[in-house]
């Protein structure tokens, strides 16, 4: 079983790794709310959501329950101090988890850069003031995920203090950004880690460059 606040990575992870796992979503503060059940394919839960927080799957009100088996959600319940029985649980009419339907798709590693794009928006959003004082919080290192294989989470507060202090200009060559990305009308440029995270070195500003794709690519090959 797994009990999942405040990383959505992980989360979304699981739902990949795992997607006819059973998911309570439990609201953390609340003794009038009813848990929801759903099956972990179940598209509902991984439904992007506006908010002003880096997770909002896990980070905000809920947190997420997950177990292969029904009977560890069943204990589950009165042994974390939920007020109800399972019987009073509500089940997704989507996903209908009680019942072994086949999904017409089961969740991969799109939405993982589906989330990532929601939060580097948010982020966009920010003033120079908020990214600043979010940078000054920050774990240095970046959080190693595995999902078929070694997985990075970059933070995404500094790749957009990168951007922002390179202003449409490659770092390393100094031309104007090659075009103009389709989602968001920005210069396009990659934030390249000039001492590699799977080398241990740190996801922070002073360790990154905005880079055009041709330097980025000479940096890894040239």
């Amino acid at each position: 079983m797994l009990v999942i606040e405040n990383d959505d990575f992980a989360f979304l992870q699981n739902l990949i790794e795992e997607p006819y796992s059973y998911v309570l979503n439990v609201r953390k503060h609340s003794e009038h709310y009813k848990p929801a059940l759903h099956k972990a394919w179940c598209r509902t839960l991984r439904t992007t959501k506006k908010t002003d927080r880096l997770s909002p799957f896990t980070g905000q009100d809920y947190k997420k329950i997950i177990a292969q088996d029904l009977d560890e959600l069943k204990e589950w319940l009165p042994r974390n101090g939920q007020p109800i029985d399972f019987d009073t649980v509500s089940v997704c009419s989507v996903c209908s988890p009680l019942i072994d339907l086949v999904p017409k798709a089961l969740p991969d590693l799109s939405i993982l850069d589906e989330h990532q794009d929601s939060v580097d928006t948010m982020v966009k959003g920010l003033s120079d003031e908020q990214l600043a004082d979010k940078l000054s919080s920050l774990n240095k290192t970046a959080r190693k995920k595995r999902i078929s294989s070694v997985k990075y989470e970059r933070n995404p507060y500094v790749r957009i203090a990168v951007l922002r202090r390179a202003k449409g200009i490659c770092e390393l060559c100094f031309n104007q950004a090659p075009f103009l990305a389709k989602k968001d009308n920005e210069p396009f440029l990659e934030v390249h880690h000039e001492q590699p995270l799977s080398l241990n070195g740190n996801d922070v500003v002073e360790n990154c460059k905005a880079v055009c794709p041709n330097c980025h690519r000479k940096e890894h090959y040239g």
